[in-house]
């Protein structure tokens, strides 16, 4: 039941705005969506073993990057670079709304400022990919 709710959830606010919003908008968005629905999050991420809620996260995360790079990527990236930097960024954004989730509060000025060190972040790795 977890994971449905889960899956439904971010659904909405992932899959159902790919085509609407940019990649920055989107992850400002999941930044306060996790914090407007924090201590439900938190619990989900307390039982990453017995739902696999983390698994299902880092998959939408790695969607959420796959956005980035489609929307900033003006160069051709072959697969397997495009496959480690998905993998790698999900990873840490997915580890670092973890470690927030479990802190006590959500404070919205520092999601800000977490939305914006991620899509920094990923600027810089692409433009070393570029190279």
């Amino acid at each position: 039941m977890l994971e449905w709710i889960f899956e439904t959830e971010l659904k909405e606010q992932v899959s159902d705005n790919l085509a609407y919003i940019s990649s920055e908008q989107l992850i400002e968005q999941l930044c306060f969506f996790f914090s407007d629905n924090h201590y439900f999050y938190k619990k989900l991420f307390a039982l990453d073993r017995q739902n696999r809620f983390r698994q299902y996260f880092d998959s939408y995360c790695e969607t959420v990057i796959d956005k980035y790079l489609t929307d900033h990527a003006n160069f051709e990236i072959d697969d397997t670079k495009r496959e480690i930097f998905k993998r790698y960024h999900a990873t840490a954004i997915s580890g670092i709304f973890h470690q927030i989730l479990r802190e006590k509060t959500t404070d919205r000025t520092a999601l800000k400022v977490l939305a914006k060190t991620v899509t920094t972040c990923l600027a810089g790795s692409l433009f070393a990919i570029k190279k």
